[in-house]
């Protein structure tokens, strides 16, 4: 895994009960080794650039109630969440997923950061 570039995935579900206390019911990784995220040939044919790809790649799990970063302002290990991804009907429950971006360098984890603060 050294010198890839990755994004992993963790989620946290809030019921109706673990919400009344300003908390998670669970929280943990749903995808610790992460998706690989790597320019492939069409992707070099169109201009496509890793921060693109790896923006791509998170807007694919946008939540119902869409998705922000961990913070308003850029810095290194920023994450992104989509908030309501998952909701179970029958108890309330809410999956929201977390991605945290691994092995990419500050300038790329900056045009990852500005690339997804238009989407919004």
């Amino acid at each position: 895994m050294q010198n890839e570039k990755r994004i992993r995935i963790s989620y946290e579900i809030i019921t109706p009960e673990s919400a009344e206390q300003g908390d998670a019911e669970e929280r943990g990784w749903y995808d610790e080794e992460g998706i690989l995220i790597e320019i492939d040939k069409f992707d070099k044919s169109i201009g496509m650039t890793i921060a693109e790809k790896a923006a791509d790649t998170i807007t694919q799990y946008p939540g119902e109630e869409g998705f922000e970063a961990s913070s308003s302002e850029f810095h290194v290990g920023i994450w992104y969440t989509a908030y309501k991804t998952e909701y179970d009907y029958e108890t309330g429950a809410v999956t929201n997923y977390s991605f945290h971006l691994y092995g990419f360098t500050e300038d790329e984890e900056r045009a990852i950061y500005n690339i997804l603060k238009g989407k919004k």
